[in-house]
């Protein structure tokens, strides 16, 4: 796995499958044993879905992975509604 990286997928039914296999491939190639791989699936993928529901299938995010302190983090960022902030959502695994 590269130092750190980042994709941008739209917020369609592909684009979170997209997602989740590369949560799904980080998680093994870290070998991370401090977190549950179907459960973290299962709670990436609902929030995902829910911001595909409110923000709609034309929306972009963009998942990033890296190191901080020696933790692998992952963090999935979309644009809000009418505003500059960002959704966010972030893991140390």
């Amino acid at each position: 796995m590269p130092e750190s990286s980042s994709q941008s997928f739209p917020l369609t039914g592909d684009g979170i499958h997209e997602v989740l296999s590369l949560i799904e491939s980080t998680i093994c190639t870290t070998k991370s044993e401090t977190i549950s791989l179907p459960e973290l699936q299962a709670s990436v993928g609902f929030v995902l879905y829910q911001w595909q529901k409110e923000l709609g299938e034309e929306q972009i995010c963009s998942f990033r992975r890296g190191k901080r302190l020696l933790h692998t983090v992952i963090t999935i960022v979309a644009p809000g509604k009418k505003s500059v902030s960002l959704k966010r959502m972030q893991t140390t695994v």
